[in-house]
């Protein structure tokens, strides 16, 4: 349901991408995590796709916001070797830099906020939970015409949540390829 919601709210804003400035980019990413039980439980890296929609305000300085999301299954460790799972969503946003350094290629650099929400199932129950951090990445850009563009990018997205039990490192380097269009 919330994929629908998604999908009409985008489409209700369309008319508002054609006008100057605009960039929208779908990408798919690969997380490192950061967190050694998350290593233990679901291995060394996860996939997540993302949407990202930015403004260019004044120059080459613009604001950025994105949406991500992304799953994985695994085994409890050591003992018992059930079968778990996890979804993860990722939000974030903030202020962003592109610059060309040659006719068809530049560059780009990001900082903003993260907050990262998860939700695992693990022996017969479920858990949900998130945290707040930062997102930084840097990376380079191809322009294949003015409106159409891909960027090939590493950065570090980071979330903490502290409860009662443990802190969880939710996050990690990332690395994420992207197709772009402009408005």
């Amino acid at each position: 349901m919330n994929k629908l919601y998604y999908s009409i709210f985008l489409l209700l804003l369309f008319p508002v991408f054609l006008r100057a400035g605009f960039m929208l980019s779908f990408s798919g990413n690969y997380i490192l995590p950061r967190d050694p039980n998350f290593k233990k439980i679901y291995g060394k890296g996860m996939l997540y796709r993302e949407i990202k929609l930015s403004y260019t305000f004044y120059e080459d300085y613009y604001v950025w916001g994105s949406y991500g999301v992304g799953g994985k299954t695994g085994e409890t460790q050591p003992y018992f070797h059930m079968k778990t799972s996890i979804s993860q969503n990722y939000y974030s946003g903030g202020l962003g830099f592109s610059e060309d350094f040659a006719k068809n290629f530049g560059y780009k650099l990001e900082l903003g906020f993260a907050a990262i929400k998860y939700r695992e199932k693990a022996f017969g129950t479920e858990s949900q939970g998130g945290g707040l951090g930062f997102r930084v990445e840097t990376g380079l850009v191809y322009k294949f015409s003015k409106k159409l563009f891909s960027e090939l990018s590493i950065g570090y997205i980071s979330g903490i949540e502290k409860n009662n039990i443990s802190i969880l490192k939710l996050g990690g380097i990332k690395i994420e390829v992207s197709i772009g269009i402009r408005f």
